[in-house]
C-alpha cells in the first residue's frame, strides 16, 4: 500500500486528493498495526539471543536459529520504519503539490483582478464625467436659451474640451493602476 500511495502522490489530481489522504491515512493505520504486534516480537528475540535467558527458558535451542529469527525480525521492523518516512515523503509531496496548485490558483486570481482594474479605470472617469453633466443644473457650455448671455459661447468648443478632458483622465488612471501590476 506504501508503494501505491507513492504512485498515486503524482498521479492523482484536484477531484482525487480525498482519496490519497485516504490512503494514506489506511497505510499509516496499517504500519501502526505492523508496529504494534511486531515490536514485542523484536524485543523477546532479541532477548532469547543473550544467552542467560536463553539457556533458562530454551535451553536446547540452538544460537544459530535464535539469530536468524532476530534478523529476519529486525528486517521486518527496519522496513516498518523506511514504509513509515516514505509515508511522511509522501505527504510532505502532496502537501507540498497542493500548495503550488493554490499558488497558480492566486496567480490566475490576481491577474483577472489586474485586467478588471485596468477596464475600470477607464470609465471609472468617463462615468464621473458623464454623471456631472447629466445632474440638472447649468454647467459650462450647456444651451441656455436664445435670450441669455454664455460665458463660454460655443458648443463645439466646450464639447471637445469636456472629450479631451475625459480622455486625459482616463488615460492618467489607466497608467496609474496599471504602474502597479
Amino acid at each position: 500500500e506504501v508503494q501505491n500511495v507513492e504512485s498515486l502522490v503524482f498521479q492523482l489530481g484536484g477531484a482525487s486528493q480525498t482519496e490519497l489522504l485516504q490512503r494514506l491515512q489506511i497505510a499509516r493505520n496499517w504500519l501502526m498495526v505492523y508496529r504494534s504486534r511486531l515490536w514485542p516480537k523484536s524485543t523477546m528475540t532479541h532477548n532469547f539471543i543473550n544467552e542467560s535467558w536463553r539457556q533458562r527458558f530454551l535451553g536446547g535451542v540452538q544460537q544459530q536459529f535464535w539469530n536468524d529469527i532476530n534478523d529476519h525480525v529486525s528486517r521486518m521492523v527496519d522496513l516498518l520504519s523506511l514504509g513509515q518516512s516514505t509515508l511522511e515523503q509522501c505527504q510532505n509531496i502532496f502537501v507540498a503539490k497542493i500548495s503550488l496548485e493554490m499558488t497558480e490558483q492566486s496567480n490566475q486570481l490576481s491577474d483577472s483582478a489586474a485586467r478588471a482594474t485596468a477596464v475600470f479605470s477607464v470609465f471609472l472617469p468617463l462615468s464621473f464625467w458623464a454623471g456631472v453633466f447629466g445632474m440638472n443644473c447649468k454647467v459650462p457650455f450647456q444651451y441656455e436659451g436664445i435670450d441669455a448671455e454664455s460665458i463660454f459661447g460655443n458648443e463645439y468648443w466646450g464639447f471637445l474640451i469636456i472629450l479631451v478632458l475625459m480622455i486625459l483622465s482616463a488615460v492618467f488612471t489607466y497608467k496609474f493602476a496599471t504602474k502597479f501590476t
